[in-house]
């Protein structure tokens, strides 16, 4: 393996760029400081927690006139985003980060211009927290040592300065507080190239105390001010290094990127979105720390602009986010960011054992705890933590942090007991929904699959990891047993499915709904019934062409989760339905980027696949999704550092020759992993390769999961409920380089469309909506809407004979074509297609 320091000299950065969309999202971001905006502006300052000011625009002037440069484009990468804007011989660019680890920001602009024009900034100042706290006075004045605009409040513990160097500031000064309009800041540029640094640089201090008794009149109004001229000052600093050279703080932040980037795994194969979805997305989950003074260093849950408001997005510390991306962050090999999430979270357990759900930034400044109810809302948060935690041992290695954690672990799970019901169910009413969007049940809810899916993951991941540790687990067995018994409650024998909540009285809601897939990927259900469900969650009232949504509805009103849509994968894969989980899956790396360049939204409308205006553009649990989809799922990666092994259950799509995984770690080892297939006469070959470059030997598996009918040429195999086949595993010891390979011929399998509907379309691809084995082969019952006409790519490595329902499919030339029956516009038709081996 490279070392570090030749990674950090030859890595290049990814790079995102287009035409700017207007409703796009950007962000530039640090731990301490963010700008937020859309890609035409306008713009926010964030130093958190201090919304510092907003509706920040900038453009050229000449003679008092604002000039038009129409031509834009942006250009994303980690940390940092680039805008240029052109009008004939003109070019302006802007280029924006944030510190890595200081409350600072730096808007770089460099003019190209025959003739000298002047760069105007303005702005409408804020300087308030994030809800729910608030400051006394605010005040903004000129700072008359630097230049610069200075923003503070009467108790002197935050400020901010915001200019640019040999720059004019022009604002309406108000008698109390901040200006009552826009802050104007101009800045002449000389014709040719010419530049200029806007700086946005912050400081939180330790306030003056006030001395003795001040009197009335005059000297009391200069004593506030001058109060915040201890934080104005600290903020001078780094002001100044920014506007006369910002390059060291830019390099630190490429390096920490550089450095993450070199550390964590990579993804290679035919589809370069895929490669890109998950390259960002791993990213997206970096970008998302930030640092709080009094609260410590943590994840925030979203980040999007907050107009009018006092919350960017989602930028709190939501505890169950947070461990939804450090099981991501484990898999990438970010174990070091994961191992810091499960400390912060179990720094605000409480007493009892309950995790803590939200903490705002801005909690020092208020009585969050006691004035207000969301700290300790949800119940899942606590069961994720112990199997978040189970699973960070089990890949890092890391037993001492289990160790030092499992206390709190243990009495997370002995929380969560004292809410069970006499079934054995976590009561949603007590403990707190585990459900990201409500049900028509309202709070008739007693218990839902969502939480209970958490609690057998939680019982689960106890059960692995007390051993590891020395720790008696019989009291999570019988737990453990009795939560798999009593999920078969939530089973509709009535609908063919598990339903989605335990009302009071003891009645069921059987919604279908794609919170169902969480238990699902998790193991839960009784095969046949937990099989059933899932085609009925990967049906056209319940899958949009964009991901699964929240609850299956014929008018598409249930909005659309990616972190739902991800678990949905996640279950696909682990029930061999590889078909649709790669549709599935692809259509995730399409959103990425749909919203905001390398990011993928909270939430989509469930009927036209388009993003609300108040949506969160950036979501760590929808990266996470995606990351852990292609991981766990599509590569079917599992791994126990402490037993040193690692397992790979792929499903190759049928068109892929090849694919990568580089850097993959398992403890101290990483790996290098080669997938292939290789068709030949008469048969396929289906391998890893695999090269070890650090740690000690692993042992390795390899069990590749094949489509229905396939055959085995190195002796029996299973069988999966969806009729997929899994040769027997291929074990190595450890060794040198080798390979595992499995001779087989590849039985029929199609390739459906993954791609977005145009924006605003209702969804239209065609679906597998079941599968099932037929007299001596296999029966698809493929959706479409009414009078669909189609034609799917197909794989076979031995002839088959097709057959239809109304000689609506016709098979040759590598393709299957489909026609499905008529009907009135808007509706759904079916059409079944038997395929058996000639």
């Amino acid at each position: 393996m490279p070392s570090l320091e030749k990674v950090l000299r030859t890595r290049e950065l990814p790079a995102l760029s287009r035409p700017v969309v207007p409703e796009g999202y950007l962000e530039a971001t640090g731990e301490r400081a963010a700008l937020l905006g859309r890609e035409d502006g306008p713009f926010e300052c964030w130093l958190w927690p201090i919304k510092v000011l907003s509706e920040l625009t900038f453009g050229l002037v000449r003679a008092e006139r604002t000039l038009e440069l129409r031509e834009r484009e942006v250009t994303v990468r980690p940390g940092e985003l680039q805008l240029v804007w052109r009008a004939g011989p003109l070019r302006l660019r802007t280029d924006v980060f944030a510190c890595r680890e200081r409350p600072g920001l730096a808007l770089v602009f460099v003019l190209d211009s025959p003739d000298p024009l002047e760069l105007e900034l303005s702005f409408r100042c804020d300087f308030r927290p994030q809800w729910p706290a608030g400051l006394g006075g605010q005040l903004g004045r000129l700072d008359s040592v630097t230049g610069a605009f200075a923003l503070s409040e009467e108790q002197g513990r935050f400020a901010a300065l915001v200019g640019a160097d040999r720059s004019t500031v022009e604002y309406a000064a108000s008698e109390h507080g901040l200006p009552d309009g826009r802050v104007r800041i101009r800045i002449p540029l000389a014709a040719g190239g010419s530049s200029t640094v806007l700086a946005v640089a912050g400081a939180e201090v330790a306030p003056d105390a006030l001395v003795g008794d001040l009197p009335l009149g005059e000297a009391r109004d200069a004593a506030m001010p001058a109060r915040a001229e201890h934080a104005i000052g600290a903020a001078r600093e780094l002001w100044w290094r920014l506007v006369s050279d910002f390059s060291a703080e830019r390099e630190a932040v490429r390096a920490h990127w550089a450095g993450f980037l070199g550390q964590t795994v990579d993804v290679h194969t035919p589809d370069p979105r895929l490669d890109s979805a998950f390259t960002w997305s791993k990213i997206a989950l970096e970008r998302s720390w930030a640092r709080a003074d009094g609260l410590g260093r943590g994840l925030l849950a979203g980040l999007g602009p907050s107009g009018a408001g006092e919350r960017a997005g989602r930028a709190w510390f939501f505890d169950g986010d947070a461990l939804a991306a450090a099981r991501a962050q484990v898999g990438t090999g970010d174990f070091a960011g994961a191992r810091e999430v499960l400390r912060f979270a179990a720094a605000h357990q409480r007493a009892d054992g309950k995790l803590m759900h939200e903490l705002s930034l801005a909690a020092p400044l208020c009585s969050w705890l006691d004035d207000y109810p969301y700290a300790y809302r949800c119940a899942s948060p606590s069961a994720d933590f112990v199997a978040v935690l189970e699973h960070y041992v089990r890949l890092s290695g890391d037993v001492a942090l289990g160790r030092e954690l499992w206390p709190n672990a243990r009495r997370a799970v002995e929380w969560i007991a004292t809410t069970l019901d006499a079934a054995g169910r976590p009561e949603s009413r007590g403990a707190g929904l585990a459900a990201l969007e409500a049900s028509t049940a309202g709070d008739r809810v007693e218990s839902d699959v969502a939480l209970h899916g958490a609690w057998f993951a939680a019982l689960g991941a106890a059960l692995r990891l007390a051993p590891v540790l020395g720790e008696d687990a019989e009291r999570f067995r019988a737990l453990e047993e009795q939560a798999r018994r009593s999920f078969e409650d939530f089973y509709s024998a009535e609908r063919g499915h598990y339903g989605f909540a335990r009302l009071e009285g003891g009645e069921l809601c059987d919604e279908l709904s794609a919170h169902l897939a969480l238990p699902l990927a998790r193991g839960l259900g009784e095969r046949q019934r937990a099989w059933a469900s899932l085609q009925a969650l990967n049906g056209p009232m319940a899958m949009s062409d964009w991901g699964a949504r929240a609850f299956a509805s014929a008018d598409g009103t249930s909005a659309v989760y990616p972190q739902l849509t991800g678990a949905m994968i996640l279950a696909l894969y682990g029930h061999g339905h590889a078909v649709a989980a790669r549709q599935v899956l692809a259509s995730q790396v399409e959103l990425c980027g749909l919203g905001g360049l390398g990011f993928v939204e909270e939430r989509l409308d469930g009927e036209r696949g388009v993003v609300p205006a108040r949506g969160v553009p950036h979501r760590i649990t929808s990266s996470a999704a995606l990351v852990e989809a292609v991981l766990s799922g599509l590569f079917g990666v599992e791994a126990s550092a402490s037993e040193r092994r690692v397992a790979f259950r792929p499903s190759l799509p049928p068109d892929w020759d090849e694919a990568r995984l580089v850097n993959l770690r398992v403890g101290d080892a990483r790996l290098d992993v080669r997938f292939y297939r290789r068709r030949g006469e008469g048969e396929t070959h289906v391998g890893i390769e695999v090269e070890q470059s650090e740690g000690a030997p692993l042992a390795i598996g390899y069990a590749p999961v094949l489509p229905p009918l396939s055959r085995l040429f190195d002796g029996p195999g299973w069988l999966r409920t969806s009729g997929a086949v899994v040769p027997r595993r291929l074990d190595r010891t450890p060794g040198v380089p080798f390979t595992l390979e499995a001779r087989v011929l590849e039985g029929p399998t199609v390739l459906l469309p993954g791609i977005l509907p145009p924006r605003g379309e209702p969804s239209g691809a065609v679906r597998l909506v079941r599968q099932r084995p037929a007299a001596s082969g296999i029966a698809w019952r493929f959706a479409a809407p009414a009078g669909t006409e189609t034609e799917l790519a197909f794989w076979c490595d031995f002839p088959v004979d097709l057959s239809a329902e109304g000689d609506g499919a016709e098979l040759g030339d590598g393709r299957l074509a489909l026609r499905f029956p008529p009907g009135e516009p808007g509706t759904w038709s079916e059409l079944e297609v038997e395929v058996e081996p000639r």
